[in-house]
């Protein structure tokens, strides 16, 4: 039997997967693809992972009530073994960024002590296997343009998160 499990589980804004093992969350995909396609790419991820929402009951929960606008906690421990000590340090950074609170890559490269690195911390988090958790959303560029995104919807997801944290009038362009 697989050491991994699934849960799919239907929001606000569609279709979220979450992928998590004995060490905790290993992937969360946010809303923006189909059903089927969420479905065939979390099994591509493990062909023997099994579906089972047991484990994660709250946390689905969570998920769909963060999506409906509520200040939800999004807690369960991160899966961090595959991430690089750059990653891990970023990572754990973003996550001291408060629910509706944004930070600039510059920011959060100063706090991460890696002088002029907004670069290598918007390419860390173009990796965050885990967005809410790690809330990767919350970063911006120091100009106030939200920057990239790699989540399925990209910069749209991105925009719709923070709305939903009070940022609907944020002064924040797409590029």
């Amino acid at each position: 039997m697989s050491a991994d499990y699934y849960a799919i589980l239907k929001t606000s804004l569609g279709w979220c997967g979450i992928i998590y093992g004995r060490h905790g969350l290993i992937k969360i995909y946010l809303p923006g693809m189909k059903k089927e396609k969420l479905k065939k790419n979390i099994h591509s991820y493990n062909k023997s992972i099994v579906e089972h929402t047991g484990k994660i009951k709250i946390l689905a929960r969570n998920i769909c009530s963060y999506f409906k606008g509520k200040n939800v906690r999004l807690n369960l421990p991160v899966d961090m073994k595959t991430m690089t000590e750059f990653e891990k340090n970023i990572y754990k950074q973003a996550m001291k960024i408060p629910f509706g609170k944004v930070k600039s890559y510059k920011w959060l490269a100063e706090k991460a002590g890696v002088s002029n690195g907004a670069r290598a911390v918007g390419n860390a988090l173009s990796k965050n296997p885990v967005p809410l958790i790690i809330p990767c959303h919350r970063v911006i560029k120091s100009d106030g343009r939200l920057g990239g995104f790699s989540a399925p919807g990209g910069i749209l997801i991105k925009r719709k998160m923070l709305s939903i944290e009070g940022h609907a009038n944020y002064p924040l362009t797409i590029e």
